[in-house]
C-alpha cells in the first residue's frame, strides 16, 4: 500500500517528522511518501 502525506505548510523539517511518525505506525510493506506544501506559509496555527 502507498500512502501520500501532504504537509500543507512549507516547513520541510515538519514534513520529515510527520513522515517518521507515519512510518512508525504503518504496516510492514507500506510506502509512506511525504511532500511539503509549495508557496505555503511556514506554519499554520489555529487558535
Amino acid at each position: 500500500m502507498d500512502i501520500w502525506v501532504i504537509n500543507p505548510n512549507s516547513t520541510a523539517s515538519m514534513t520529515d517528522k510527520i513522515a517518521e511518525a507515519a512510518r512508525r505506525v504503518a504496516r510492514p510493506g507500506t510506502v509512506i511518501t511525504a511532500r511539503t506544501g509549495e508557496n505555503a506559509p511556514a506554519s499554520i496555527v489555529v487558535f
